[in-house]
């Protein structure tokens, strides 16, 4: 008699000849790594239920624009070594992991001492919270950025298993510490510090464990390094566009509104990293494929990305506002920002052509994804808020989601040498 699981995988491999994916590959590193994703999204929720009940609203926005620098400061970490290291960890060069911690480490000392600069100036201007928020940020930042390696030598790997079991124990840990301290000290300063003390030692104890438990091997990729340098550069006014949104708020609009603001994205940026996953999982597979099957298939799987977040963006703006008047009594403001916000599920299909770019190395394209097309974005956002406050910036979102994912496609249909 056939099994269930002997009939679902089947299934899969049936679903096979319409999806052109690996749908097996696809459904088993995607369980463990939407595992992940649920605990930590439900999680996310709950804490966010309790900053909203328990903390008032200016010390909420206050909270939320201390993480937005320290965001912003990771703009100019080493941000390209994840993927470097996921690739190379693809192709057996473990030996990458233990080399990019020492040079993360050093290269995160420029942007801690540019948050500990900003730190003093808000203390020597009398702003306690602040200055002390923006401190914690400054000593927390080469430690969080470097030891989180730990993720992307794991999704190399294939390791989704101990990929989702790790982060789920990480996230145990952290909500508990987190949901103690907003009862205890409902206060922007306290809270701060207790977030990036516990994600920090989440991260070195995560990257401990990984060490014992999977031994890496000590064989290295030579060209690993100057390739993380090209996409760390890229990723500098990327990442600071897609982080630069609550700093916006708070200096044009003040706390209370980045309060708002903060919570009227929070559900559909949770609910959009239900695709990560399948993206983390993509670039291992990415990597191995040549770049002109990769882009022979780019329209169609293009098509179908749109159709499932399109689709999910839809469901959402139809069933939130009864769960956000749930959650959140005293935001009703914030519904219709949350339902428009949704749309920037979209930009997932920029995300992959991103992947399949990255996989390949495409140095020229991905220089002009990462760098050009953000430029618009970070304009749009401040001409979107200066004129129109909240809805300005929540359309010139949307509309960036829609850019990248445009431009992405454009870039690897265009891609020079398709046959390497």
């Amino acid at each position: 008699m056939t099994t269930l699981k002997e009939r679902t995988r089947h299934l899969l491999r049936w679903s096979e000849r319409y999806t052109k994916t690996d749908m097996l590959y696809l459904a088993t590193s995607g369980f463990w790594m939407n595992a992940n994703f649920l605990v930590t999204a439900a999680l996310s929720l709950l804490l966010s239920v309790a900053f909203a009940n328990f903390l008032s609203k200016a010390e909420y926005g206050l909270y939320q624009y201390v993480l937005a620098i320290g965001a912003l400061m990771t703009a100019f970490t080493l941000t390209g070594m994840n993927s470097t290291i996921t690739q190379s960890v693809a192709r057996g060069n473990e030996g990458v992991l233990r080399r990019s911690i020492r040079i993360q480490l050093l290269w995160n000392l420029v942007p801690a001492s540019a948050a500990l600069a900003l730190a003093g100036y808000y203390l020597f201007r009398g702003n306690m919270v602040l200055g002390c928020g923006v401190l914690f940020v400054s000593l927390s930042l080469p430690l969080l950025n470097a030891y989180n390696s730990y993720m992307p030598f794991l999704t190399g790997r294939k390791a989704f298993r101990a990929y989702a079991l790790i982060g789920i124990t990480g996230s145990a840990v952290y909500y508990s510490v987190m949901f103690t301290g907003v009862l205890l000290f409902p206060k922007a300063a306290p809270l701060l510090f207790l977030n990036l003390l516990v994600t920090t030692a989440i991260a070195f104890a995560s990257y401990i464990y990984t060490l014992r438990r999977f031994k890496p091997n000590y064989q290295n990729d030579s060209k690993a390094f100057a390739y993380a340098r090209h996409l760390t550069f890229m990723n500098v006014l990327s990442t600071a566009a897609t982080n630069m949104d609550k700093l916006l708020v708070f200096h044009f609009l003040g706390p209370i509104q980045l309060a708002a603001y903060a919570l009227a994205v929070l559900l559909p940026e949770r609910l959009s990293g239900f695709f990560k996953p399948f993206l983390l999982a993509a670039f291992p597979r990415l990597t191995e494929r040549g770049f002109s099957e990769i882009r022979a298939t780019i329209f169609s799987r293009s098509l179908q990305i749109f159709a499932v977040t399109f689709l999910a963006a839809v469901l959402y703006a139809a069933i939130s506002p009864a769960i956000l008047t749930l959650l959140y009594p005293d935001y009703s403001e914030i519904i219709a920002y949350s339902q428009v916000y949704a749309f920037t599920f979209i930009s997932v299909i920029g995300h992959y052509g991103t992947v399949a770019l990255m996989a390949h190395k495409r140095v020229r394209e991905l220089y002009i994804l990462q760098a050009g097309i953000p430029t618009v974005h970070i304009l749009m956002q401040i001409g979107g808020i200066y004129f129109w406050g909240l809805w300005g910036l929540i359309i010139a979102k949307v509309a960036s989601a829609a850019m990248l994912s445009i431009s992405a496609l454009v870039l690897v249909v265009a891609a020079r040498n398709p046959k390497a």
